[in-house]
């Protein structure tokens, strides 16, 4: 069994679905009970079609 490291915070990753509207709820409730950050971290590829030709 590997053993990770403690560390000082938990990321979770949101795209605006229920999903990782989930996966926030979660991480939340886990950073609470260890009392370290938490770092949400959202990302997108910007679409090609607003872009003017």
């Amino acid at each position: 069994m590997t053993h990770l490291p403690e560390t000082d915070r938990i990321v979770v990753g949101v795209d605006g679905s229920a999903a990782s509207l989930a996966a926030l709820l979660r991480a939340a409730d886990e950073a609470e009970l260890r009392h370290v950050e938490l770092v949400a971290v959202r990302a997108w590829r910007a679409s090609r079609e607003w872009l003017a030709p």
